[in-house]
């Protein structure tokens, strides 16, 4: 009996170890790197992560980095950076009262990582340093006497490194991420450099970190080789408000960052530079400039730089992705390749001068242009792309199809260049011009060329310019070696690697009605807007991030308890959520058919001395956004009570939208200043307050069903067809999980 007793213990025992024990949800490969998520254990304070090679010997576990062990909401994730492609295991361990418990911890199954494609002119045998791999080789580990720094919101202005300074090696600790990049501005300190930034980091944090146009600058001298990465870890950092300027650099790597809310550029080449690979980043939304910058300025733009390769980009709905080249400097040589431009509008890239090899990309669902030969001659071979419903998939300025219907062209009468097209998948194009020697020569989009090692004659030449093709592409002397895809090879791999790791943690899917809409969309910008991140905890120091939010970019709405509220009027539609707004007057089409959001609206309110739209804010300082338009030829205005919206010009048939911020809470009216004028759209924005939720937030139960429309926003009474419910589930005060159900 008590033999019995002492068995039934040690299997209690056993039980309560195997509980305790880290359970692992997830692990998985990328491109050199892999991570594991785990679940919280009871009384860990911490946990270390190993990794090694599958096939090697425990003994080989190499220990992680702090900082790249991070807490979430409801997991713990971890990353190993630098692992060349092959199999791995990864071992994770709790630390409990300062002591690491091997008995908890838990290995994952085998992990296969896969390699970078490192190809283009950053990698081609003839450029000076013949790498774009930054701090790493070209097998994606680190090289052996390469310094690590760990760049963070809390720690961006306090964080320190030891600089060379001078040709006698005198060293300096810089303390701040802009003061290091500063002191190896003088040139001599070219040892390898990562610096890996961890969650969202905003221009706020970089405070006097940045310059002027919120850039932070890595300068050289004279193409410096300068050995620096500067990469995301996880699928969540984040550039927010901010953007990373080149100057001057030689073997410089950009990657895994996803960038927005940028007031200049997103990342700037200016200058100078050799040997750049910018790659699997992601591209959103910039700062709104109005205009044709209301979507930001440039996204990903060179300008006096060469041996550039630009890959697995992903490009949210970019106004303007890629400028190569001001129009004043020498060509140079650039490679773009499986970049997604996701439903962008233009520059894909806009080429002057330069020579351009694009490939394996995906054009997906543009409303502007595909590539462009916009000024001085640029040569660019366009090779096994897809494009899907890209209006022009080629144009070159001033003839074929960016003069058609008697246009004055797209690039403002800029002298064009001349562009060679094989193997590419066009499919729902506007129109596409191929070289007809038969038939109106000059006027073409580009030379089809029956093989990829077909040389274009010199007889050939542009309309504006008279132009040739350069054959880069065909000499052996200029050009790399490569391994290309099929077009629809290509899209698949674009459609998984393109962006940061797993597509990163921003989530937006666009509906076909996106494809030819060039206007930004107000759903979209305002989950860009409202990104928080949410990592908690950093090598198990806290963010601070108390309200990280929930499933970014599938989630337009917030929670009002904290956030704001949405109300809006769509007259085409009928659409008064919350009859928050009381109308007079009549609708009309005469302001013509206006896309917004995916959705075509045929008429307006007419604004005229009988039109009017009265509401009511609850709380100071809400904003209110409005759509119009005017007669063509006609330049109208809005005023709201006695206060003319000055940021809204109208003048016939172009869709102007402004959003300003009100007073007091209490009672507007928007109304004519003068002319005539049409409303399609009002969206007044304010603070909520609980009570569209149950007072109680109960851990694991449903509390709050809402409704949201089309757009994304929240409304209060749906309209059949034409929204769609969330429940969301909280925990401690913060939503815990949400889930569409209809």
């Amino acid at each position: 009996m008590k033999k019995t007793f002492i068995l039934i213990a040690m299997g209690l025992l056993t039980l309560l170890q195997t509980q305790a024990q880290i359970t692992i949800t997830e692990s998985a490969g990328w491109l050199e790197s892999a991570y594991i998520k785990w679940s919280p254990v009871t009384d860990a304070t911490n946990y270390n992560v190993y990794v090694k090679a599958a096939d090697a010997q425990d003994a080989a576990y190499i220990k992680l980095d702090a900082p790249l062990v991070r807490k979430y909401a409801t997991y713990y994730r971890a990353d190993a950076l630098g692992l060349k492609a092959g199999n791995y295991l990864l071992k994770v361990a709790p630390v409990i009262n300062d002591t690491e418990d091997a008995a908890q911890a838990a290995v994952s199954t085998s992990i296969q990582v896969k390699a970078h494609v490192r190809e283009g002119f950053a990698f081609s045998a003839n450029s000076p340093q013949k790498t774009g791999s930054g701090a790493y080789n070209d097998d994606g580990t680190l090289k052996s006497n390469a310094r690590v720094l760990y760049l963070t919101a809390a720690n961006a202005k306090t964080v320190e490194l030891g600089v060379v300074v001078d040709n006698k090696g005198k060293v300096e600790i810089r303390t701040g991420i802009g003061d290091i990049f500063a002191g190896r501005e003088k040139g001599y300190d070219n040892v390898p450099l990562s610096i890996r930034m961890i969650g969202n980091v905003t221009a706020s944090d970089m405070s006097g970190q940045i310059n002027s146009l919120s850039l932070l600058d890595s300068k050289g001298k004279s193409a410096t080789p300068m050995n620096t990465s500067i990469e995301g870890v996880g699928d969540d950092a984040t550039a927010n408000g901010w953007g990373i300027h080149i100057r001057q650099c030689a073997n410089v790597e950009i990657r895994n960052i996803g960038f927005m809310n940028f007031p200049d550029d997103g990342v700037s080449l200016e200058v100078g530079n050799k040997n750049i690979w910018v790659h699997n980043n992601d591209f959103f939304y910039g700062k709104n400039g109005g205009g044709d910058k209301n979507k930001g300025d440039g996204s990903l733009d060179s300008k006096t730089s060469g041996y550039t390769t630009y890959s697995f980009n992903h490009f949210w709905d970019s106004g303007k992705c890629n400028l190569l080249g001001n129009g004043t400097e020498p060509p140079e040589l650039h490679t773009y390749h499986h970049n997604w431009y996701d439903h962008s509008d233009s520059r894909h890239p806009r080429v002057r001068a330069h020579t351009v090899h694009v490939y394996n990309n995906y054009f997906d669902g543009n409303s502007k242009y595909g590539i462009g030969a916009a000024k001085d001659g640029p040569s660019i071979f366009v090779e096994n792309n897809y494009f899907r419903h890209c209006k022009y998939p080629m144009l070159i300025s001033l003839q074929g199809s960016d003069i058609s219907g008697g246009s004055g062209g797209t690039f403002s009468s800029e002298t064009g260049g001349i562009i060679k097209a094989y193997g590419n998948t066009i499919i729902d194009a506007s129109k596409f011009v191929p070289y007809n020697a038969s038939s109106a020569p000059v006027e073409f989009d580009a030379v089809v060329a029956s093989s990829r090692d077909e040389t274009i004659p010199s007889t050939i030449k542009t309309k504006s310019g008279a132009f040739t093709y350069n054959n880069f592409d065909t000499n052996a002397s200029i050009m790399y070696s490569y391994s290309v895809q099929t077009p629809e090879d290509a899209k698949a791999s674009v459609m998984q690697y393109a962006g940061r790791v797993n597509g990163g943690d921003f989530k937006y899917t666009f509906p076909d009605s996106e494809d030819t809409n060039a206007e930004i969309i107000p759903a979209l910008a305002a989950s860009i807007l409202a990104y928080k991140g949410s990592v908690l905890e950093i090598g198990g120091v806290e963010t601070g991030n108390t309200d990280p939010g929930t499933d970014p970019g599938t989630d337009p709405g917030t929670d009002p308890s904290t956030g704001a509220c949405e109300k809006e009027y769509i007259p085409a539609t009928d659409t008064n959520t919350d009859n928050a707004f009381t109308i007079t007057g009549s609708t009309s089409s005469n302001g013509g058919t206006i896309a917004y959001n995916g959705i075509s609206l045929n008429k307006g309110l007419k604004m005229d001395s009988k039109g009017s739209i009265t509401f009511t804010t609850t709380t100071d300082a809400a904003t209110l956004t409005i759509g119009a338009n005017a007669k063509a030829g006609v330049v109208g205005s809005l005023k709201v009570d006695d206060t003319e919206i000055t940021e809204l010009p109208i003048n016939g048939l172009t869709l102007v939208e402004a959003t300003i911020t009100l007073g007091d809470a209490g009672e507007y009216v928007i109304t004519q200043k003068s002319k005539e004028t049409y409303i399609y759209y009002v969206i007044v924005k304010e603070a909520c307050t609980t009570t569209n939720l149950s007072p109680v937030r109960a851990k694991g139960k449903i509390v709050a069903t809402r409704y949201y429309n089309l757009s994304g926003n929240q409304i209060y009474k749906p309209q059949s067809h034409t929204f769609y419910i969330r429940e969301e589930m909280y925990e401690n005060g913060a939503v815990k999980r949400t889930k569409i159900i209809y």
